[in-house]
């Protein structure tokens, strides 16, 4: 989302539809949590408005659990160190970020967490060991 090029609306329609995703909600879900009409939340999603309401956004980022900071970013009014943000993450896939809040999560069983760790501890040591082979392949050299 650090894209100069995009505009501010595109950056933010991009900010909730993640978070939607991430919340695995509806439009209408967000609609209904949020109080904005549905018509005026498909236009932020689709990133055609870059200067939305301010108390819309504050209602649309409490129905996502979004911090507000990050859609003031979104619509270009600060940088992440304006408002003492981290760094963005990484855009790893939601199967990683997923296996780490399955690993830190207290409330399942240390042996469903167990069982995981294990599980990926396994593809990657497969994982390193494939790639080793690879790395060791003679290469060919064609004339």
């Amino acid at each position: 989302m650090s894209d100069g090029d995009e505009s501010p609306g595109r950056r933010f329609g991009a900010l909730l539809r993640k978070a939607r995703a991430d919340q695995h909600l509806s439009q209408e879900q967000v609609v209904t949590e949020s109080g904005v009409g549905e018509a005026t939340y498909k236009r932020y999603e689709q990133g055609r408005v870059d200067n939305p309401y301010a108390a819309q956004v504050v209602a649309i980022c409490r129905a996502l659990k979004i911090n507000p900071r990050e859609a003031v970013i979104a619509l270009g009014f600060g940088t992440r160190d304006d408002y003492d943000l981290p760094p963005e993450e990484p855009p790893y896939p939601q199967m990683i970020t997923d296996i780490g809040r399955v690993l830190a999560d207290e409330g399942r069983s240390a042996a469903k967490r167990a069982a995981l760790e294990h599980a990926v501890v396994g593809a990657y040591e497969s994982w390193r060991m494939t790639i080793a082979a690879i790395d060791e392949r003679p290469t060919t050299r064609r004339s």
